[in-house]
């Protein structure tokens, strides 16, 4: 099932069944071309990124015609905030984007459903709270002991330990 979370609040717990998410391979390239006459082919003007676009389409069940309507209210106080806030799309795991609503779409409404999509403007890359570490020795590491790792096999006497407690990253120190 489709789903997002924009600004900590999943859409499905707005009461909205996400239809459709829409989003761009990468974001819009804004590159320059310039043709010369008498020259083959043109000049290009590399350019930065832009924005991303994308579009999500929304369905909302409700208990009569009017009713429709009054449980849209709710669904657009959460979505207008003021600066780009965290959007996350349950199709790219562990990836998030920045994003604004710039278009809250037509509702259309039939019998008891309202159909909407919704279109956000978002930064260009897409972000992750998984962080990779990276370390660099100045010296060789060299350790005088028996060690094992976390499995209780026995490490190489010149390769430190790593292991991984949920937020934290134990490393084992130079015993020089």
């Amino acid at each position: 099932m489709l789903d997002f979370t924009f600004n900590g609040v999943k859409a499905s717990d707005m009461g909205i069944k996400v239809m459709d998410i829409r989003h761009t391979v990468m974001p819009a390239i804004q590159d320059r071309y310039e043709t010369v006459p008498g020259r083959d082919g043109s000049y290009l003007f590399a350019q930065a990124y832009g924005d991303r676009i994308i579009s999500i389409d929304c369905l909302v069940l409700s208990t009569d015609y009017k009713k429709t309507r009054q449980d849209i209210i709710p669904i657009s106080a959460w979505l207008n905030t003021k600066d780009r806030e965290r959007l996350e799309l349950n199709d790219l795991p562990d990836k998030y984007l920045m994003a604004k609503l710039t278009n809250g779409g037509e509702l259309n409404r039939f019998l008891y459903t309202g159909t909407f999509t919704f279109e956000f403007n978002c930064e260009p890359f897409l972000y992750s709270d998984i962080l990779v570490y990276s370390t660099a020795m100045s010296s060789p590491f060299t350790r005088n002991s028996e060690a094992y790792n976390i499995d209780y096999v026995l490490v190489n006497s010149n390769i430190p330990r790593y292991w991984s407690l949920g937020t934290k990253l134990p490393i084992e120190e130079d015993e020089q």
